[in-house]
């Protein structure tokens, strides 16, 4: 008796300034997305206050649709890819695909769009034919990250990121 393996889609929030998460399959850059207005900026992208003023930009509204349709695009070619190019005692392994949606800083643009794509979408898979629901992860990688200067950045990128691998690798 044959089960269906688990599909798990995990978005992941960052700011350039700290580099591409390594685990990503696909980025997408929203650094030309309409920053909130100076006076939310204190808060953060899961603000609700936020995130209705960050929406109420057109500009930012159209890029959300657009990224929201070409996840949506790439799944069911990955579905359809997957299909075609797995062998039988691979159809049971659990798997990720991972996104990642990054601004400048991954506080307020990328963690806003990352909340609203795993809240608002239904995220299905098309595979042999037949519809299968995701699991909806998410994840802010930058969100807490402090201004600092110097070496001591790189440091610190390189001990979040070694967490950040030793966390979440192999979920």
């Amino acid at each position: 008796m044959s089960t269906q393996a688990k599909v798990t889609l995990v978005f992941i929030s960052f700011g350039f300034k700290n580099g591409v998460p390594e685990d990503t399959r696909y980025n997408f850059n929203i650094r030309k997305m309409p920053n909130p207005e100076i006076s939310l900026q204190g808060r953060t992208g899961q603000n609700k206050e936020l995130q209705g003023a960050l929406w109420s930009i057109d500009k930012a509204e159209s890029m959300f649709h657009s990224i929201r349709k070409e996840i949506k695009t790439m799944l069911e070619n990955w579905g359809t890819e997957q299909s075609d190019s797995e062998e039988d005692d691979h159809d049971n392994e659990d798997k990720e695909i991972r996104f990642g949606i990054g601004c400048h800083s991954g506080k307020h643009r990328s963690v806003a769009t990352v909340e609203r794509l795993a809240s608002e979408s239904d995220w299905r898979l098309k595979k042999e034919g037949s519809w299968y629901g995701l699991n909806v992860v998410i994840m802010h990688r930058d969100i807490a990250e402090k201004k600092s200067t110097g070496g001591k950045k790189r440091a610190r990128q390189k001990a979040r990121d070694n967490k950040y691998s030793q966390t979440y690798e192999g979920d």
